[in-house]
């Protein structure tokens, strides 16, 4: 028996059932060391492709996320079965033809591991050793388990995908920009706008927890901006911001203290994609243009209150400004209309 070959296929198996977990149970961790460096390469080289003629290709860059996941369940398969299949090629008599108990070749080895893992029947092969016989059995066990996990966490990504794009169509459909929101903060009827910040937080909450347990879900680029949550994150901080200290207090008709709590989760949202990927930007996005923002509807009143505002919050709008260039959008598509 060949041992070195046994243990460098139960290293391969061992590995590859713990960066698995990893990455689809343990919240905390983020993505295990395999998945993490697979979505990284295809991220970074989707957006080199995508962005190399000058302006970003968005649909292009939305088949990233997909790719990425189908790409890292297909190599937790893949890398289960080789370690699977060394293991059985370790002995020359691990797996024989059932009716004539004659060794089977490699060609019989790979497909005595993938029937035994799906199974989908016997295949007229057979493990032929009392150790054998139990190691197929735990491979069963383990290849139903794996591809049971690898389908479940992919169902749960899509879920999260559209939570994340219902939340960014529920805070664009207020607005598409930062000054519209502004407006709609300023002219909506008080009841109504408290009851949708408030979704908003719920939602985002739930979306920060789910970028900790998918860490797969920063890969998932819409191709259309009102659907994108990294430009709606950021125009609804900018909003909330332009609003709590650019108006007066005549025409503020919500208390502050309703937009505290969703203002709170944006942050928290920030930090935790701090933790896993994201980097804030060198320079500051620009200032709201005032004169802009008035001509739109949005009655600011005290410009330099905004302005200082937002130089408090530098390090803040540095992530925001991160979060949507790493997301492939541009700062003016927050502030404009495209």
């Amino acid at each position: 028996m060949n041992y070195w070959l046994f243990v460098g296929g139960a290293l391969i198996v061992l590995f590859i059932f713990m960066d698995a977990l990893w990455t689809t149970l343990w919240s905390e961790g983020g993505a295990g060391p395999l998945t993490d460096r697979i979505s990284t390469i295809i991220w970074k080289g989707f957006k080199k492709v995508a962005g190399a003629g000058g302006s970003m290709n968005h649909f292009l860059l939305s088949l990233a996320g997909p790719v990425v996941l189908v790409v890292t369940v297909v190599t937790w398969l893949l890398l289960m079965w080789t370690g699977m299949v060394m293991m059985f090629g370790a002995h020359p008599d691990a797996v024989v033809v059932a009716l004539t108990k004659n060794p089977g070749d490699l060609t019989d080895r790979i497909w005595f591991v993938l029937f035994t893992t799906t199974t989908v029947g016997n295949g007229g092969f057979a493990p032929n050793t009392d150790f054998f016989q139990v190691l197929a059995g735990f491979i069963g066990a383990s290849g139903m388990a794996m591809m049971t996990l690898a389908i479940t966490y992919s169902f749960q990504v899509l879920s999260a995908v559209v939570n994340k794009r219902t939340f960014a169509s529920q805070v664009l459909s207020l607005g598409e920009t930062t000054s519209e929101l502004v407006r709609a903060l300023q002219h909506a009827p008080p009841s109504s706008i408290a009851t949708q910040l408030s979704s908003m937080g719920e939602r985002l909450g739930s979306i920060t927890e789910q970028h900790k347990a998918y860490p797969v879900l920063h890969y998932f680029h819409p191709s259309d901006r009102h659907r994108s949550t990294a430009c709606a994150v950021a125009a609804i901080d900018e909003a909330l911001r332009i609003y709590c200290t650019g108006l007066s207090d005549d025409d503020i008709v919500v208390d502050t203290s309703v937009f505290q709590p969703l203002r709170r989760t944006i942050g928290t949202f920030l930090e935790e994609l701090r933790e896993s990927y994201l980097v804030g930007t060198e320079e500051s996005p620009p200032r709201a243009d005032i004169g802009e923002m008035r001509q739109q509807g949005a009655d600011i009143s005290h410009p330099q209150r905004v302005h200082e505002a937002a130089e408090e919050e530098d390090e803040r709008r540095k992530l925001l400004e991160g979060l949507v260039s790493y997301d492939g959008w541009q700062w003016d598509d927050v502030v404009q209309r495209t």
